[in-house]
């Protein structure tokens, strides 16, 4: 099966009715068509921040603008003092992008509500709604999954030199601007950890009575932040009556090559394990999302040994655009375990892009020969 992916549905700076109203026409294309229809979320970088066309169409909260819901790079000082360094959001993907002006704290009580009432009411529950019609209708094909993640973690930027800062070329909102001397090397987290009742003094305690480090009780404490987050939307999904084998979790996947690459950007295997969905991951061997498969498979096993599966939440068509490639990359996937594939650039952006011909036509080969057996993996 193939499947069409509607991507970046921005659950954080759009209305809850502004989502819906996107995702319903998505539905609708989907049942005029007969394609299946993939569902991908934004849950932590907010693309969109402040580019709304209305007041209408803004969320009901901007958490970027919320004291109880944005990272800092440090604990408070003292009680009655918050940290006013807020850093923006940034992050790297060919060039440098900040969409919003902070990073959620992906911990914080109070975000997590938000993030899962706004998830909830414009994506879950619609497509809950829509599933069963599908079903009473025979066509429950029509749905091919949803990804809760986009490479969910929590940032860092330990690497940015303090004097070469980077300077965002997206959004266009955010172009020109540059990343603030006391941004660089630093890490998030602080805010999702403060609101759950740590402080550094704490922390420090209690890395002493667990027998860790400070920072390896930090990192460990982001992590499971992370898995906590992604368990909570699949969860959402899963309480709708959405079946766990079409519900993706998504992350980076370098932990199973590399454990000391391990940090709150690069979390472990098992922060995308949880028992309401299909682990999902970034996977290119080409391209800087490396990964062992048979170590990954591993670690997903420790957490839950009844997980066979897991999702390839991301890859690229340009990293393997000979016919060959292709065909051995898809065989990978399909032949150890995976539910789908979603390919990122199917596409071309303009005419003038080229199209890797050998690919498209390994996909069409694989396509056609699993349409007439019993293969039920999806390509998206």
């Amino acid at each position: 099966m193939y499947a069409y992916g509607k991507q970046q549905m921005r659950i954080l700076t759009r209305s809850i009715a502004f989502v819906r109203s996107e995702l319903e026409i998505a539905f609708d294309l989907a049942e005029q068509t007969n394609i299946p229809l993939f569902i991908h979320i934004d849950p932590i970088y907010g693309w969109g921040a402040d580019e709304e066309n209305s007041t209408d169409n803004a969320p009901a909260i901007k958490y970027w603008k919320n004291e109880t819901m944005r990272e800092w790079i440090e604990f408070p000082s003292n009680e009655t003092q918050l940290p006013n360094r807020i850093p923006r959001t940034w992050f790297n993907w060919g060039s440098w992008c900040s969409p919003s002006s902070a990073f959620p704290a992906i911990g914080a009580p109070n975000f997590l509500n938000f993030s899962s009432i706004q998830f909830n009411e414009s994506i879950s529950q619609p497509l809950g709604q829509w599933l069963e019609k599908l079903n009473h209708q025979n066509r429950s094909y029509l749905f091919a999954g949803i990804n809760i993640g986009w490479e969910t973690n929590i940032l860092n930027y330990r690497q940015i030199d303090p004097t070469h800062l980077p300077t965002a070329v997206w959004p266009l909102n955010a172009r020109n601007i540059s990343m603030k001397s006391w941004e660089a090397g630093a890490q998030l987290g602080y805010a999702s950890l403060y609101w759950q009742g740590w402080t550094e003094e704490k922390l420090v305690r209690e890395a002493q009575h667990r027998n860790l480090t400070r920072n390896e009780l930090f990192n460990l404490l982001c992590y499971e932040i992370i898995h906590n987050y992604l368990q909570i939307l699949a969860q959402i999904c899963y309480n709708n009556q959405i079946p766990r084998e079409r519900i993706y979790t998504h992350i980076v996947p370098m932990a199973s090559v590399d454990p000391s690459r391990t940090e709150t950007t690069i979390p472990p295997i098992w922060t995308a394990v949880n028992s309401y969905s299909i682990p999902g991951f970034t996977m290119d061997n080409r391209g800087a999302a490396i990964y062992n498969l048979t170590e990954l498979k591993h670690q997903i096993t420790i957490v839950d040994p009844s997980q066979s599966h897991f999702a390839v939440s991301e890859s690229y068509l340009f990293n393997y655009g000979d016919e060959e490639s292709m065909r051995e990359n898809l065989a990978e996937a399909f032949h150890n375990g995976a539910l789908i594939k979603a390919v990122y650039g199917a596409l071309p952006f303009a005419s003038e892009d080229p199209q890797p011909i050998g690919a498209i036509k390994a996909v069409q080969q694989w396509l056609n020969f699993n349409e007439t057996s019993s293969f039920s993996r999806k390509i998206i």
